[in-house]
C-alpha cells in the first residue's frame, strides 16, 4: 500500500511539473542528434556529409499558442566534392588536358537560432511544434583536404594515350583560414516536432544564405537534422 501511495505521488509530481513547464514563461532544453549537411559549389557536384548535432534550447512562452526560440548549438557540416575540366589546361598550346579535383571539407560551427513558433496541442501531454526564423553561425575548426590532378597533353597526342604526362598534389589546410573558407554564416531555419510530456523529436533544415568561400566558386551551407531532446523547465 505504501508503494503505491508512492507511485502515485511520483506521477502526480511528474504531471504538476510537466503542467508548470507549459504554463512557465521561460522554457529550458538540451539535444542532441544527427545531420546531414551539404555545401552547395557552384559549377561542381557535392555529396553530403553526416555529422553530430547538439546544444541547449531556451524559449520564451506567448500568448496563443505561440513562442520564441533561441540557444546555441554544435553543429558539424562539410561535403565531398568532385571537379572535372578538359581542355589545354596548362597554356601550352597542347590539349586535351584532363584536370581532375577531388575535395573534403570537415566544418564545425557554433548556430545561433532566432525563430518564432507555434505550438499545435494535441492533448494533455501531447502536442506539435513549429518554428521558423533566421540563424547566425560561427566556424570554430575542421579540415579542407584537397587532391589534384593534371593529365597533360604531349606534341601530337590528341587522344591522351601514350603521349601524357601527368602531376599530382594535395593539400590541407584548417577549414577557416585565409585562403579556404570564412567563419561567419547566416541564413533561414525551420522545424518541425512532436512533444510528448518532457520528450522532444525535431526535423529542421537550414539553408545558407552567405557565400563563405574564399575562392571564385560560390559555395553555401545547407543541412537536414535529426534530434532528440528533453524540456528540464
Amino acid at each position: 500500500m505504501k508503494s503505491i501511495k508512492l507511485l502515485l505521488l511520483a506521477i502526480l509530481l511528474s504531471t504538476g511539473n510537466y503542467i508548470a513547464a507549459q504554463s512557465s514563461p521561460l522554457s529550458f532544453t538540451i539535444n542532441a542528434g544527427g545531420s546531414l549537411s551539404d555545401m552547395r559549389v557552384k559549377g561542381s557536384s557535392t555529396d553530403s556529409k553526416y555529422g553530430f548535432r547538439g546544444g541547449v534550447g531556451l524559449e520564451m512562452n506567448l500568448p496563443n499558442n505561440l513562442f520564441l526560440q533561441t540557444g546555441l548549438d554544435f553543429a558539424m557540416k562539410g561535403a565531398n566534392s568532385n571537379s572535372m575540366a578538359v581542355g589545354d589546361i596548362n597554356g601550352d598550346g597542347y590539349s586535351p588536358d584532363v584536370y581532375m579535383a577531388e575535395e573534403k571539407v570537415r566544418a564545425s560551427y557554433l548556430v545561433l537560432p532566432i525563430k518564432a513558433g507555434y505550438r499545435l496541442n494535441v492533448s494533455r501531454a501531447v502536442r506539435l511544434n513549429f518554428t521558423f526564423g533566421p540563424y547566425l553561425a560561427y566556424g570554430i575548426g575542421g579540415k579542407y583536404k584537397a587532391k589534384e590532378a593534371l593529365k597533360m597533353a604531349l606534341p601530337g597526342d590528341r587522344e591522351l594515350s601514350n603521349g601524357t604526362y601527368t602531376e599530382y598534389s594535395e593539400f590541407e589546410y584548417d577549414t577557416f583560414s585565409s585562403e579556404t573558407l570564412k567563419r561567419f554564416d547566416m541564413g533561414l531555419a525551420g522545424s518541425a516536432g512532436v512533444e510528448c510530456k518532457r520528450i522532444l523529436l525535431n526535423f529542421g533544415y537550414e539553408h545558407g544564405l552567405i557565400n563563405y568561400s574564399r575562392g571564385s566558386a560560390s559555395s553555401y551551407n545547407s543541412a537536414l537534422f535529426l534530434t532528440l531532446g528533453y524540456r528540464i523547465f
